[in-house]
């Protein structure tokens, strides 16, 4: 943007001290290197933290998955009668 290029030395020809903790308005400072998308997500996502679509489905599904998987291991190791093997 030749209009920001301006301002900016217009600044450093008046030797203007950097700010480096300088933050916009409305601008968390953990949100100022990260990408603009990411940030999107994350305040929309905040904003619907409420209505239960924040993601809890998958997490039951990922703690459903492993004590299904945790069970059928018990079964097999534990549980279930092995014929012994034809010599």
């Amino acid at each position: 943007d030749p209009a920001l290029q301006a301002q900016v030395d217009a600044l450093a020809a008046k030797n203007t001290p950097v700010d480096p903790a300088y933050a916009p308005p409305g601008l968390k400072a953990d949100d100022m290197f990260t990408e603009p998308a990411a940030v999107e997500q994350e305040q929309t996502s905040a904003g619907n933290s409420g209505s239960g679509s924040s993601g809890g489905g998958s997490s039951a599904l990922f703690w459903l998955t492993l004590l299904g998987g945790g069970a059928a291991t018990g079964w097999l190791v534990f549980g279930k009668r092995w014929k012994p093997a034809a010599a």
